[in-house]
């Protein structure tokens, strides 16, 4: 089986690289953007998981805003929520990259432990390559590889005071769970930014809790 190393772009190439995919960096970064702003707005009274639930909920809203007029649709895969494009070639998810997310010398994985829909998306592109791989080594083209998933990977660095991001495709998790190994990377500019907000927790999206409501039973013939 041919073994194709990974690709990657740096900031001065993401917009020539995103373009074949429908996409631009000022898509990509406002909508990171919009995230980190939401999770700005928590204060200490909101529960402890906000911050990271906020950014993460709003940058998957921010895309989709952006990118549905342009013929995207919105899925969600039993909680696992998608941006696809007009082809159905490309779909997008975000999740919380660790330091090494937005870094040339670096190899990124994500933060957390990736449930089974992240898994069957890496799978699906893992099953992808291989057999495009094998049935043209000579006239490879990625473009025409069928239903890949990419990551929007999002990393906020408190020491540099700037936001890092990538959009990534996906190939292999590592023991942990934790997706580490990538096809393509495509490295976006970093945003610089001022905040006296604590690391955040931008992690899967996580189960609300559970409410006990109180039920009181009326006396018969009581009154009020």
């Amino acid at each position: 089986m041919l073994n194709l190393a990974p690709n990657m772009y740096l900031p001065a190439q993401a917009e020539s690289k995103l373009e074949p995919l429908g996409l631009t960096v000022s898509v990509l970064t406002e909508s990171a953007l919009e995230g980190l702003h939401a999770a700005l707005s928590c204060t200490d009274n909101h529960p402890r998981n906000a911050h990271g639930f906020y950014q993460w909920a709003e940058t998957v809203r921010a895309l989709r805003d952006r990118l549905l007029p342009l013929g995207w649709t919105r899925r969600d895969e039993q909680g696992f929520p998608l941006v696809v494009s007009p082809s159905g070639e490309t779909s997008l998810a975000v999740a919380k990259g660790d330091e090494g997310t937005g870094l040339q010398h670096r190899v990124p994985q994500t933060t957390s432990k990736k449930g089974p829909k992240t898994r069957k998306l890496v799978q699906r592109n893992v099953v992808q390559l291989q057999l495009f791989a094998e049935e043209s080594v000579d006239h490879f083209d990625e473009g025409s590889l069928k239903h890949l998933g990419w990551l929007l990977l999002v990393h906020r660095d408190f020491h540099c005071q700037e936001l890092r991001l990538e959009l990534s495709l996906p190939e292999g998790l590592n023991a942990d769970g934790r997706v580490s190994e990538w096809r393509e990377r495509i490295i976006l500019p970093a945003v610089s930014f001022d905040g006296e907000i604590g690391p955040l927790d931008l992690a899967e999206i996580p189960a609300a809790p559970e409410v006990e409501v109180p039920i009181v039973r009326r006396t018969s013939g009581g009154g009020v």
